[in-house]
């Protein structure tokens, strides 16, 4: 650096009088008498409350003092090097002496716009001086809105946020917003500002892939137990491009997850659906997802909490086509969803959706939970249809669910035994005959149906008030009507087996 690029190399009344100029005009006359002072120096002497376009002009235009005074030693890329950072060091000498950050903000977008001086410095920095600006903004919002509690200023420096890494300039903004549970128009203003839209210049390029990356990483490690319930589901409609697919699936299969919920799972899917639109779910169309273990293990509620290596090196480990299967069965996931909740089983999700299609081996926990979650739906069911004058046929959905691999550790014939078995116990005697008679699905041995007549039959009379079969014995007399559903021939067999109500 030449001894004129210092302002501390220049005359000490030179640099007091332009200190002292209040106005581009006092300015100007000072910047001609004194024709060999840097304009790098200018910059850093300056009165902070100048006029910023009008700065920028004086010195950048084409007839401007720096234009005429640059070294013709250097390169165009070497010119533009050092007067971006001489810029930059004025916009945070602004910041820190004025606390006006939108005065930082003027500067730099008036030396970007105006000079064209195309610095990607300049460009970060102006894009982290309107992500102060904008949380500067949402804190005073959050204090509008939470009247009776006082807000803790925002503290940060220009200074400060430059020397942030990108994973702690994503952090730093969601400490202040998301985590601190800002109103959501004041979140939306500072995600505006921290997520810059890929199809800006050249410029932008570079922030905006890191800032992506940080931003995913970032809901992998918090979007499990946040302070914002149902917030991420907005923000993956608000912002698509910005999150990736690992993310979206995350937030989908979590136990606990944001966007767990069949609605909530929907509303994420489409957004990237779209990009996996060409790629065909192959062979396989029931809707199961064969998800690598580790994943088998967060969906199942084995881990206390779900840690983003994970996701990422189970998600990351599979292969486009692979990855795009898991985006087209989740579609199909989304639709059992929607079938368990017209039923009236409202409290559904998509680890609970997995947990009915996976088939492991040697776990029969997992067949006991599927066989408690089946009663519940079929309970579920008769109970809505009771408020219907016309009912539901559950018989055809259930046949339809198992076919997408939905209650995949019980065969088709025990899933109809145990409807068969709810439907007496109902008290439903036409329908439970009509579901006997019916074999095109599935023909049940007729042991299994006498098994459940009987064992329905056996509990009617159990829970009746005498062992006779006349008077008030309503129980008694249900039990009896429970057994005429049989077919004449297992009636007979199954009082040869000893299926017969009689008062013990």
């Amino acid at each position: 650096m030449s001894t004129t690029d210092s302002p501390n190399s220049a005359d000490p009344s030179v640099l007091l009088q332009l200190s002292s100029c209040t106005t581009l005009a006092q300015l100007a006359r000072a910047l001609e008498e004194s024709s060999t002072l840097d304009p790098a120096a200018v910059l850093a002497v300056v009165p902070e409350c100048l006029d910023s376009r009008g700065l920028a002009s004086l010195l950048f235009d084409a007839d401007g003092i720096a234009r005429r005074r640059w070294s013709q030693k250097e390169s165009e890329e070497e010119k533009d090097d050092k007067w971006a950072r001489a810029c930059v060091a004025r916009a945070e000498a602004v910041d820190r002496w004025t606390g006006r950050v939108d005065w930082a903000v003027q500067w730099l977008e008036a030396v970007r716009e105006q000079v064209q001086i195309r610095s990607q410095i300049i460009s970060e920095t102006l894009y982290r001086a309107r992500l102060l600006q904008s949380v500067i903004v949402a804190g005073t919002a959050q204090t509008q809105h939470q009247q009776h509690q006082q807000q803790e200023a925002v503290a940060a420096t220009l200074a400060d946020l430059d020397a942030m890494s990108v994973d702690e300039l994503v952090g730093w903004a969601m400490a202040h917003t998301v985590v601190g549970s800002c109103p959501d128009p004041a979140v939306f203003s500072v995600l505006d500002t921290l997520l810059p839209g890929q199809s800006d210049d050249g410029d932008w390029a570079p922030m905006v892939s890191l800032v992506r990356e940080s931003w995913n990483r970032w809901w992998l490690r918090h979007m499990v137990g946040g302070s914002a319930p149902g917030l991420m589901g907005r923000l993956i409609a608000r912002y698509p491009r910005s999150f990736d697919t690992y993310t979206v699936l995350a937030s989908i299969y979590a136990v606990g997850g944001p966007c767990s919920s069949i609605a909530g799972a929907k509303r994420a899917l489409s957004v990237i659906l779209a990009d996996f639109s060409a790629v065909s779910a192959g062979n396989d169309s029931n809707g199961t997802i064969v998800f690598p273990e580790t994943i088998r293990q967060l969906v199942s509620g084995k881990d206390d909490a779900l840690e983003s290596d994970k996701w990422y090196e189970s998600l990351g480990s599979m292969s486009d086509g692979q990855l795009a299967l898991v985006v087209s069965k989740a579609s199909v996931q989304v639709d059992v969803g929607e079938t368990f909740e017209r039923l009236g089983l409202t409290d559904i999700d998509m680890p609970t959706i997995v947990a009915c299609q996976q088939n492991y081996q040697h776990q029969q926990q997992q067949r006991q939970y599927q066989e408690k979650l089946l009663v519940k739906l079929i309970l579920s069911a008769l109970r809505l249809g009771s408020t219907r004058v016309e009912g539901i046929s559950l018989w055809p959905e259930l046949v339809r669910l198992h076919e997408k691999r939905v209650f995949s550790c019980i065969p088709l014939e025990n899933i109809k035994t145990e409807y068969l078995h709810r439907l007496l116990g109902n008290e439903q005697f036409e329908q439970a005959r009509t579901l006997i008679e019916e074999t095109e699905t599935v023909r049940v041995s007729d042991s299994l149906v006498r098994d459940a007549v009987c064992q329905a039959a056996r509990e009617m009379f159990d829970n009746a008030e005498s062992g006779n079969n006349t008077g008030n014995g309503s129980g008694v007399r249900a039990a009896a009507r429970c057994l005429d559903v049989l077919p004449a021939s297992m009636q007979q067999q199954a009082a040869d087996d000893g299926y017969v109500v009689r008062k013990e």
